[in-house]
């Protein structure tokens, strides 16, 4: 594994979730490289890939839309 792919995964296991913008800020390389990086490491099973950034893997919880869609109802009407 490439030093890089492993300061990767250190970083992810620390923070839990990064951005491609973060992770590449980071490490001092392009946006396109960690996006490489990151397919390479997801297809390892290293990590999962989200839109714009990446996770270790390690269960995120998502509430369902339903439950959403209701809480805050009054603020979301008064928006409109």
């Amino acid at each position: 594994m490439v030093d890089r792919h492993e300061k990767i995964v250190a970083l992810l296991a620390r923070k839990g979730y990064r951005s491609v913008a973060e992770l590449s800020a980071e490490l001092s390389v392009s946006e396109m490289t960690i996006r490489r990086d990151l397919e390479k490491l997801e297809e390892k099973g290293l990590i999962k890939r989200t839109y714009g950034g990446a996770y270790t893997g390690q269960e995120i919880i998502e509430v369902d839309y339903r439950v959403r869609e209701t809480k805050c109802q009054a603020e979301k009407e008064a928006i409109g």
